[in-house]
């Protein structure tokens, strides 16, 4: 009889204007309450409404009006559906609206979990693929104290107006869905428990209040994926939403990982299937192959003892040694021979190289990539395209033709969710990494979601192309547990197979996102790390964003140019090599703390906000190394890279505190000190070179400064502002008129007839930096960050040899010494602004300035007309009969375009004569 009762009371369905009450669940005049343990809330037609706690924290109020929201698009229940309610089980209830008319249902679940709500929508008979509605929940009137997402981004109450998305279809950012409010007592957490990118929460801010969309099905994307298999009236159910409360945002963090790890078996990276993925604590781009030669052996040998060759991972971009994507044999010079790859191995180190994935050149492009890629002599002979795949090598293309999809003219991609395509790809990419002895691979366009499958070619035996992802990249994880499998985009369904994604370089250098709070890196740092941001050089933001330290030392072809201080960087990845650091949750999460690591043996270590800065501090709180800023003084015990300037107990002084800068513990050993410089004075442009030092001192208000100089040995010569002081000992005190150019040559050093400015030889040169500091060396192989120094170009008719001096990211150098003969007045030379590499046709305004012993004698601006040859002069009468340390450097006329996508630009000169 109970039995009965209880099958009979599952299917009564209930008029909205009617009443049914339960412990759970209340309906009353087409409004839904749920109630549980924690929370309490109201809904009707998808909306969620009066959401309060049990603690007593109210975040909105009754109102059923939606805002118009930008990209709201939602399929919504009107005056001509009809409401009824169903109760699915005792814990279970679903609210359903129907038009008849259109013989179209709406239906809304909701499911008592424990003390958390999971809620989902769907609708029947609806074509949404045709229509391009999205299947929402809207969460209305918001007013919690802040609101944080999956982004990292926290967004106060008062902030000005604002909204974010979190998963971006265009730019293929994977964000984590989900959002936090926080209350005064508590945070309510909500997130979509499938990992696919279905799913988007968006949130729109005023000072007012918040709207949230809770979408969870979006119609473009379901369209573009063949979700829904693009034809016919459909039914569509979207995945859960989950509804939580817990105590602070950590404890919300760690319930989602709980989840995470129990829905997909993900691992924390020190539990990961890969013994290399457990032991990865640093990437290493550096290579002996890339445009100098170095003897592999003696380069892996110099590396390994600096590094512990199980804590890197080495990642070679061979993309271009790929002749034809799906052939793979391709391992010629210069990217990496192997004799490069057995001396890596000889020495302890793994290697990632590239595939293609899904990519393949489309039939008729294969001689097109050939000539683009590779010249003729390097092209190996009688080569025949021949793919590693289970068929014969002229039949690639034909078995391939079901499953592919012309994106390009030169690309084309298969869909994986295809078993034919899931077999090729398992078998390809594992022998591709058994043939090249790499550890595994950057999987290019893995992770985002694609836009170019046809139709007809998007769902194959009921799956979408991301869930062939999964299938092959779990069949590889089981093939090959070490294998390391690289994404470009992090993508939820592939983090518990990919170790290591390259997503972090693009959405941090994007304006419109904000990165201000530990919850990105919280959520998916425990199981996989991101790759540097370089180019962007935000050291918070890439703490944030979970990142892999990145090695650029004196044996690496890799340089930091944007904040000049490679040491500091490369004792961040001894830091982490050492103590086998892994970003991980703590127990508890101090306010101040941007991200904290799981020692093997020493607790947790922490890098946080600090009166200072920034910095990275070890279980006992000890500062191991940071960034000042707004600070005149450093701390005792810490240098910063390149810099001369410390008082007696150490502490670096003559800092702007306009600018940043990078420190770390060590014990500076220079030829000299600057040990006194008066308050409100700071020292700028500090070059540090083998045999000579430039530097200057800039004040807001002094015209002048009493400095001290302590030198290791009596210097061979000081000049200031051009001029040499006579008799400078190992000490030497004296005043001096601000701004001042200080050139030290430490050394007596050789000086140059200015024929020889077109020898390589004994040129230095560099790259200014954002901080005042310089970058010693450049990216080998790429002009905009490399001197080629001497390049030999033709000028009406005629090749000459010319200075070729890179822009680098803010400014870039080139010095030597040379002779003025003593009946000579001027310098005069040749010039034009040459564009290597144009991203964007956008004008830029590039000066040459030239100074002699520190001091300049000539700026302006050199036109924006490549191939445009000018005649300059510049007076030298001052220094007729003296050697002078002649300096060429390079910058951008305008600021915003030290970081605008200019294009890569250098200056060429040449005709050097004294006149």
């Amino acid at each position: 009889m109970n039995v009965m009762k209880r099958i009979l009371s599952t299917a009564i369905l209930l008029a909205c204007a009617g009443i049914v009450s339960a412990e759970n669940f209340t309906v009353k005049d087409g409004v839904l309450t749920v109630r549980t343990k924690t929370l309490s809330f109201q809904t009707a037609k998808g909306r969620i409404l009066s959401l309060k706690t049990a603690q007593g924290d109210k975040f909105n109020g009754n109102v059923m009006e939606l805002p118009d929201v930008p990209s709201r698009r939602s399929v919504e229940a009107d005056k001509d559906y009809v409401c009824t309610t169903e109760k699915l089980s005792a814990n279970e209830i679903r609210m359903s609206y129907f038009n008849a008319k259109r013989k179209i249902k709406l239906f809304y679940d909701f499911k008592i979990e424990g003390s958390d709500v999971l809620f989902r929508n769907g609708i029947e008979n609806y074509d949404l693929a045709r229509n391009m509605d999205h299947l929402d929940f809207h969460i209305t009137q918001m007013k919690p104290k802040a609101v944080i997402t999956g982004i990292g981004s926290r967004t106060l109450r008062n902030d000005p107006k604002r909204n974010e998305h979190l998963y971006w279809s265009g730019a293929g950012y994977h964000f984590p869905r989900v959002l936090i409010a926080e209350g005064n007592k508590g945070v309510i957490m909500f997130y979509n428990e499938s990992p696919q990118p279905y799913h988007n929460v968006m949130f729109y801010h005023t000072p007012e209040s918040d709207h949230i969309v809770l979408r969870g099905g979006d119609g473009t994307l379901l369209k573009r994926t063949g979700k829904l298999l693009l034809t016919g009236k459909v039914n569509y159910t979207t995945s859960y939403w989950r509804m939580s409360v817990h105590p602070n945002w950590l404890e919300a963090a760690r319930a989602w990982q709980k989840g995470f790890e129990k829905r997909t078996g993900a691992k924390p990276l020190w539990n990961n299937s890969s013994r290399f993925a457990r032991n990865i604590h640093a990437v290493y781009t550096g290579a002996p192959h890339l445009g100098w030669k170095e003897n592999p052996d003696e380069y892996y040998k110099a590396v390994a003892k600096e590094y512990d060759p199980s804590s890197i991972i080495l990642l070679y971009w061979n993309a271009p040694s790929i002749l034809t994507f799906g052939d793979h044999r391709y391992k010629r010079d210069p990217r990496p021979p192997e004799h490069v790859i057995e001396a890596l191995r000889r020495h302890g180190f793994q290697w990632m190289a590239f595939h293609g994935y899904t990519l393949l050149c489309n039939e008729d492009a294969i001689e097109l990539r050939h000539k683009s890629y590779f010249k003729p002599k390097d092209f190996p002979k009688n080569y025949k395209f021949t793919p590693d795949y289970q068929g014969k090598p002229e039949d690639f293309y034909k078995n391939m033709a079901p499953y592919l999809s012309r994106r390009s003219k030169p690309l084309a991609m298969v869909n994986p969710a295809a078993k034919y395509v899931e077999d090729y790809l398992v078998h390809n990419i594992s022998n591709y990494a058994a043939y090249h002895k790499a550890a595994g691979f950057y999987m290019d366009i893995t992770g985002g979601v694609s836009y170019a499958l046809k139709p007809g070619k998007m769902v194959f035996d009921g799956k979408t192309y991301t869930e062939g992802d999964v299938n092959v990249f779990r069949r590889l994880q089981q093939k090959n547990p070490d294998l390391l499998m690289m994404s470009e985009y992090a993508g939820e369904w592939l983090i518990p197979y990919t170790f290591y994604t390259w997503e972090a370089p693009n959405p941090l250098k994007n304006k419109n996102v904000r990165v201000n709070h530990p919850l990105r890196g919280a959520l998916y740092g425990t199981y996989m790390w991101s790759r540097e941001s370089i180019k962007n050089g935000d050291i918070v933001k890439n703490a944030y964003y979970a990142t892999l330290p990145e090695i650029t030392n004196e044996f690496s072809s890799k340089q930091l140019e944007i904040l000049g201080s490679s040491d500091w960087h490369n004792e961040r990845a001894k830091l982490f090599c050492r103590e086998k650091l892994f970003n991980a949750l703590p127990d508890k999460w101090d306010d101040d703390a941007l991200a904290y690591y799981r020692s093997e043996k020493n607790g947790f270590f922490q890098f946080r906000k600090m009166p200072f800065g920034y910095a990275y501090l070890d279980a006992k709180k000890n500062t191991l190394l940071g960034i000042y800023e707004k600070q005149t003084k450093g701390l005792p015990g810490h240098i910063i890279s390149t810099w001369c300037a410390y008082d007696n107990k150490g502490c670096a002084i003559g800092l702007d505190p306009e600018k940043m800068y990078l420190f770390h513990r060590k014990k500076e050993t220079l030829p000299f000190r600057i040990s006194n410089i008066p308050a409100g004075c700071y020292v700028d442009m500090v070059r540090q070179q083998k045999e000579w030092t430039t530097f200057s001192i800039h004040s807001k208000s002094a015209k002048s400064a009493d400095i001290r100089i302590d030198f290791v040995q009596k210097p061979y010569k000081v000049y200031v502002n051009g001029k040499e002081i006579a008799n400078a000992g190992t000490r030497l005190n004296t005043t001096i008129p601000v701004p001042a150019n200080i050139l030290i040559l430490t050394k007596q050093s050789a000086v140059f007839p200015l024929t020889e400015y077109i020898r390589n030889k004994n040129w230095v040169s560099g790259f200014n930096c954002v901080n005042g500091l310089h970058s010693p060396h450049g990216y080998r192989g790429y002009a905009n960050n490399m001197h080629r120094i001497i390049r030999r170009m033709k000028i009406d008719g005629k090749f000459k040899n010319c200075i070729c001096i890179g822009s680098g990211k803010y400014s870039a150098y080139m010095e030597k010494r040379f002779k003025v003969p003593a009946d000579k007045k001027a310098l005069t030379f040749t010039a034009e602004l040459g564009r290597t590499q144009q991203h964007k046709k956008i004008p830029v305004d590039s000066v040459l300035t030239i100074s002699a012993n520190g001091r300049e004698i000539y700026s302006g601006t050199i036109p924006n007309e490549p191939k445009v040859w000018k005649k300059y002069s510049v007076n030298v009468a001052e220094f007729a009969g003296q050697d002078i340390l002649l300096n060429f450097t390079f910058r951008y006329g305008k600021p915003e375009q030290e970081s605008a996508n200019v294009g890569n630009h250098e200056i060429h000169i040449t005709d050097l004569t004294w006149e």
